[in-house]
């Protein structure tokens, strides 16, 4: 179309200046159609799109929620370990477990002395189980 124009405007005479601007107009009424019709059939894939972005955005929300949360038990863990919380309370939980199975020893030996005490005590005490009994005391109180 621009090879068809004279090199200088003023060689142009009026009726071949009218036919150029009615090409080009043409033209541009061509072009304005066939990009309405591309924006119609990528409007789908725009919305998509968008939906896609949406989506995104919320898994980022999601993933920030989460980041911090950790952060903050992260941050809470190493100030623990620096405090030295976790070492102690697990030292504590160490001791009491020793405690609670010792004092489980304790009391089987003292129900092994109650029946001791029970069989000496009888109209007829029987010494063999007594001795048994205070031997099982004894090395359950040695641990």
């Amino acid at each position: 179309l621009l090879d068809t124009l004279p090199c200088e405007l003023l060689e142009m005479e009026r009726s071949d200046f009218d036919a150029v601007g009615g090409h080009m107009g043409a033209m541009v009424d061509q072009v304005q159609r066939e990009l309405a019709v591309m924006c119609n059939d990528r409007t789908g894939d725009f919305l998509d799109g968008l939906e896609r972005v949406r989506r995104m955005q919320e898994l980022l929300v999601a993933a920030r929620f989460v980041c911090r949360k950790g952060r903050h038990f992260l941050e809470s863990a190493c100030s623990q370990l620096e405090q030295g919380d976790v070492v102690k309370r697990y030292r504590r939980k160490q001791v009491l477990l020793e405690v609670l199975a010792l004092l489980g020893l304790l009391l089987d030996a003292l129900d092994k002395q109650q029946r001791l005490g029970e069989v000496v005590g009888s109209a007829r005490p029987d010494f063999e189980l007594a001795t048994k009994l205070s031997r099982e005391c004894w090395e359950a109180i040695a641990v």
